[in-house]
């Protein structure tokens, strides 16, 4: 599917403006090339675009029926839509057409307001009820798919895309600065809160109800860890239940006789899903791989010719010069919509600029690292590890005799002392991993004046600290996937990669956010996840490792960890400095007099004369942010 868009007013005799609904749904024609269908009641206006990519959806219906008093418009595909149908026609369903849209209709006149509980599959979805004049909207389990919201003082809007939403003349184009704070701290705003102040975004795995003017809003899915003490032994059995879990995911994913196209990095996790769609037959598989002409470093291009070359794919390799990354930086920042900072976002969608032209839909390998324990999370699980090591130490050598010689020791060491002293489940992870900032608060405050006063109490620190509270687990590697879970997946990772590839018509699709799999994998104990092995090291993504290790060739089994790589550090320090310089010490943007220009001048010097991650990370998300106000807010 592609896109959807819908107006409801508090009074049923206060029509729709049907122009207005089409102009909405018009800024999301990329969304959905295929065509779009519309509903139109009293006071309510409901309109949804599609893909073409199965020929039985190409005229997808919006109900169950003439009379029907329920209406749905759906973005996403659900994948668990045989056994649904399957399940309501025992009991009596008929259905006219194979559309997800009409299962969804019965799936709720059978479950009610439960109905998002049985949905398998990656879905933003609005559905009426004209009976009990209600909207219903719902956002998949782990995010995949986006859905923003605008409550006017009588009317409710809805829709895929945030610019599309600036359609309205009622919605007003103000920054919410604790957002803005959210970006600077995580290169991305936390759910529910957007950029704008009265736009939101619906949090992954929620459901929200509108009716009589008033919206509520309510998680029906969340991802639940086992105890951590657990004596489960049997790793070997994890591993087939995760093999077997993402056999299906993958299943699911494959278009019955479309040609199926996947990115590949010759990472683990892009590398497992190729490996996966090649042993269940794909007749026509795509492969796509980026990296860069004018670098020594050819980023993935060698390690994703080996998985390639291996399964036999019909493999597509493009590589991008910084000229290239820079002409595409409006488009992804204006397709983007709602800033995210994320560096690689325009090679994803140059990558689906050349996908579209043999395939449909693309699965990729993002959120990996978040489900099967990767990234630098091995570094969480070798901390908690000493720390209970230290703590089988009699409680005399750790308590009793450094309190004797506290007068005599090192207040670093006192510390360190204290803290391996402290109870392990009170040790949260926030404390090792989430609490690395691009911009640090008083930094903020310093590059922003405006923060001063109203980001007074630290509030990324306290929002960071109510996710990890939620996750209910004691266990440090599970809080730490839990809150990755919960943000950088949903609002940067899938942002991303759906609107990315949307811009070109191409849909995304992530089996490793599954939601079967999700919860199977949750349900691992971290010990397994990231184990410590006799040799001091931990290995990482350890039960996918062991489930692939049959499918992939040795050489991918063996390559360290290595994300994508945008050298924007170099590139900021030369080709790009001109332009950052040009953006954010442009007129506009002094006009903005949101910043600090003194702050933002010595940045720009400072990467010049001695270039830092930590600065190009800062300059990046000034000048995404800069580009999104001048390009979307004001434009």
């Amino acid at each position: 599917m592609g896109g959807i868009c819908g107006i409801i007013h508090t009074h049923r005799d206060h029509p729709v403006d049907q122009d207005l609904l089409h102009s909405i749904s018009d800024t999301m024609v990329h969304r959905g090339p295929g065509g779009k269908r519309s509903y139109l009641g009293p006071g309510i206006g409901l309109e949804m675009r599609w893909l073409p990519i199965n020929a039985p959806l190409c005229e997808p219906p919006l109900t169950n029926g003439k009379d029907s008093p329920i209406w749905v418009v759906l973005d996403g595909e659900l994948y668990n839509r045989v056994e649904l149908k399957a399940e309501l026609e025992i009991k009596g369903h008929t259905f006219q057409s194979g559309s997800d849209a009409e299962l969804i209709t019965h799936l709720y006149q059978d479950r009610g307001e439960r109905f998002p509980e049985f949905l398998v599959g990656e879905f933003a979805i609005g559905l009426w009820d004209s009976s009990q004049r209600r909207l219903i909207l719902v956002r998949d389990h782990i995010g995949v798919r986006p859905l923003y919201i605008a409550s006017l003082k009588d009317a409710l809007i809805f829709a895929s895309e945030l610019r599309a939403l600036l359609k309205h003349p009622d919605i007003a184009r103000e920054i919410d600065w604790l957002a803005f704070s959210e970006f600077l701290t995580f290169q991305h705003t936390l759910a529910p809160r957007t950029i704008l102040a009265n736009i939101q975004k619906l949090p992954a795995g929620h459901i929200a109800i509108y009716r009589e003017n008033k919206l509520t809003t309510s998680a029906y899915w969340d991802l639940q860890f086992p105890e951590e003490a657990s004596k489960d032994l049997n790793e070997k059995r994890h591993v087939q239940q995760f093999r077997e879990a993402f056999k299906t995911a993958i299943k699911r994913r494959l278009g019955s006789g479309t040609p199926a196209g996947a990115f590949l990095s010759g990472g683990m996790d892009s590398s497992s899903i190729v490996a996966m769609m090649s042993r269940l037959n794909t007749q026509e598989l795509h492969t796509y791989s980026g990296g860069y002409r004018d670098s020594h470093d050819q980023g993935e291009l060698s390690r994703a010719k080996i998985v390639a070359d291996h399964f036999q794919t019909h493999h597509h390799e493009l590589a991008f010069s910084h000229q290239d990354y820079l002409e595409a930086l409006p488009r992804f920042i204006a397709y983007m919509d709602d800033p995210v900072a994320d560096a690689a976002s325009p090679i994803r969608m140059l990558l689906a600029g050349v996908a579209k032209e043999e395939v449909p839909f693309i699965l990729g390998g993002e959120g990996g690292d978040d489900v099967t324990g990767g990234y630098g999370l091995d570094q969480i699980q070798k901390r908690a590890d000493r720390l209970r090591r230290f703590q089988r130490l009699s409680k005399w050598l750790r308590c009793t005799l450094p309190a004797l010689m506290s007068p005599f020791l090192p207040s670093k060491l006192r510390a360190w002392l204290n803290r391996g002293n402290r109870d392990i489940s009170t040790i949260n992870a926030e404390e090792h991993f989430a609490m690395m900032w691009e911009f640090e608060a008083e930094e903020k405050r310093c590059f922003f004046p405006v923060l001063r006063e109203i980001d007074k109490t630290c509030h990324c620190h306290e929002r960071t600290r109510e996710i990890y509270a939620h996750s209910h687990t004691d266990d440090p590697l599970s809080q730490a996937l839990y809150f990755l879970t919960k943000t950088w997946v949903p609002e940067n990772l899938m942002m991303s990669a759906d609107k990315m590839l949307m811009s070109h018509g191409v849909e995304f699709r992530a089996p490793f956010l599954d939601r079967d799999l999700v919860e199977v994998s949750a349900q691992i104990p971290s010990r397994y996840k990231i184990p410590h092995r006799a040799n001091n090291t931990y290995v990482t993504k350890n039960i996918l490792r062991q489930a692939m290790q049959d499918m992939l060739p040795d050489a991918t089994l063996r390559f360290p960890k290595s994300p994508f790589y945008v050298p924007t550090t170099e590139w900021f320090q030369s080709a790009l400095n001109h332009y950052c310089q040009d953006v954010l010490l442009s007129d506009t943007a002094r006009s903005a007099d949101y910043y600090d220009v003194k702050q933002v001048q010595n940045l720009l010097t400072r990467h010049l004369q001695n270039p830092t991650q930590k600065s190009s990370l800062q300059i990046k998300l000034l000048l995404f942010f800069e580009m999104w106000r001048q390009l979307i807010l004001v434009a």
